[in-house]
């Protein structure tokens, strides 16, 4: 799995999150920028994120996410030492 296939399918999960279609993340993208990306859709995402990709994020890391190319680097890293 590459970069670029993490960041559309974790547009798809926020997508599928928020009710939407229109979404489209790049890695600079940050929750304030999502309209409706709250503090509750924002545990359900990281939920549905950790969930699809079958990682885990620990504490450490989900507060530590500030921009959506912070979900692609702790996705591939799982993935990769999986």
């Amino acid at each position: 799995m590459n970069r670029e296939q993490v960041l559309t399918e974790i547009t798809q999960i926020l997508n599928q999150v928020l009710n939407r279609t229109d979404v489209v993340l790049e890695e600079s993208t940050q929750a304030k920028d999502i309209d409706g990306w709250d503090s509750l859709n924002h545990a359900i995402f990281i939920g549905d994120v950790q969930q699809h990709f079958n990682v885990k994020f620990t504490l450490r890391e989900v507060l530590n996410l500030k921009e959506v190319s912070n979900i692609c680097d702790i996705v591939l890293k799982e993935t990769q030492n999986s």
